[in-house]
């Protein structure tokens, strides 16, 4: 059985907002306090690609070849090409990991999402 502890916002009558947490619940949260400053600093690394390198590297993401890639963005695949490797410098990552992993730091609900490879 988990422990469980009350929060209550101190303004407002104790029945109408209780939360019971577990000790699950707590952990979770304090995983989610230290990967922020994580999130935040991938977020503004990601903000300097343009609307089409973000479309393209939330494709590579998702696992997408580049022919696919240009086939559902409706370009060459060399111009996905062109893409991925001015995207790579801009982010500074030197491979497809590297990139992964900035990526799912910034959006890391998109690990558990059933639609990431849209």
């Amino acid at each position: 059985m988990h422990a469980v502890n009350r929060v209550t916002q101190p303004s407002c009558p104790p029945d109408i907002h209780t939360v019971s947490l577990s000790d699950d619940d707590w952990h979770l949260i304090a995983e989610l306090r230290a990967i922020e400053p994580l999130r935040k600093a991938a977020l503004r690394k990601l903000a300097v690609l343009t609307p089409r390198e973000r479309d393209v590297v939330r494709l590579v993401v998702a696992g997408r070849l580049n022919k696919a890639i240009g086939t559902q963005l409706e370009i060459s695949p060399k111009t996905v090409e062109k893409h991925r490797g001015r995207m790579m410098q801009k982010l500074q990552v030197k491979s497809l990991p590297g990139l992964m992993r900035l990526w799912f730091q910034a959006y890391p609900e998109e690990l558990l999402s059933k639609d990431a490879d849209a």
